[in-house]
């Protein structure tokens, strides 16, 4: 029953409602993303699919516990893609605390993610996330929408377009807090079944695209269970330019990766995370 040109119609909807709507970045929060630089729109790992495209959901296996620890915060989701639940689906929960100008702030971020394939080839995802910001004395909520889609055109190639935060942001909260759309679009390439290439392109706030963010990514599997990242990016918002590196084992009944992202141009601070993942 699927529709010929539904696909397309959702691709599209997704890229003008986020090229026509309007503060945060997409930043990487696991340490694969971290690894490669924050790329991986187009990619498929559990730790990524909420912050970077839910419609990579349908493309995962079974279920998935998974946690992050980074510098800032912490992270801790579950994916369900099993025989038994009607769509695929992830939930997570995201806490950070950042200190700018002698100023302190505690973000929280519960979001929750459906996908499903309206072809063999292409999937459709949303989140939804409510976030609440605690700088005291006041605590401030806001709730958005990301959307994405993916297509994958053939076994070693895919792409995909998301849309971060359409809805319009709260206006009572203060204006560094406020969500703004963005747009990003990735592609990854898999050379030789043990190769992956990244590439992404993300706008700036309020679906600026001049300037964009270019991040860029490769990952390479040295056996069966060690792989390793690298990474570059460049954030003209920021004046920022950036240089990652990872790691990551994959065992059969966990994996655990490390990535870290050094700032080499521009202000900015080195991140870093440790993750876990138990497939169940």
């Amino acid at each position: 029953m699927n529709h010929p040109w539904l696909p397309l119609r959702i691709f599209i909807f997704v890229l003008l409602y986020g090229l026509t709507n309007g503060a945060f970045a997409q930043t990487p929060s696991s340490a694969t993303s971290i690894g490669n630089a924050g790329s991986g729109r187009a990619s498929v790992e559990a730790g990524d699919i909420q912050d970077l495209n839910p419609a990579m959901l349908v493309h995962l296996r079974g279920r998935d516990l998974h946690s992050a620890l980074t510098g800032e915060g912490m992270t801790v989701g579950i994916t369900d893609n099993s025989k038994e639940v009607m769509l695929p689906g992830a939930l997570s929960y995201q806490t950070a605390s950042t200190n700018k100008n002698s100023v302190s702030t505690r973000s929280e971020d519960l979001k929750l993610s459906l996908a499903e394939f309206v072809s063999k080839q292409w999937s459709f995802g949303i989140t939804g996330h409510q976030m609440s910001f605690q700088r005291d004395p006041a605590t401030y909520h806001q709730n958005n929408v990301d959307m994405g889609v993916a297509w994958i055109a053939t076994p070693k190639l895919g792409l995909a377009v998301v849309g971060y935060d359409l809805m319009s942001p709260n206006v009572q909260v203060p204006l560094d807090l406020r969500t703004t759309t963005r747009t990003g679009f990735g592609l990854t390439y898999l050379f030789r079944d043990f190769v992956r290439f990244k590439a992404d392109v993300v706008s700036s706030s309020n679906n600026n695209f001049q300037p964009a963010s270019t991040l860029l990514g490769y990952e390479a599997s040295l056996n069966q269970f060690l792989l390793i990242r690298f990474g570059y990016g460049t954030e003209p918002e920021y004046s920022r330019e950036s240089l990652a590196a990872g790691v990551g084992l994959n065992l059969p009944r966990f994996r655990i990766n490390y990535g870290y992202m050094a700032t080499i141009h521009g202000d900015g601070d080195n991140r870093h995370s440790v993750d876990l993942g138990i497939p169940f």
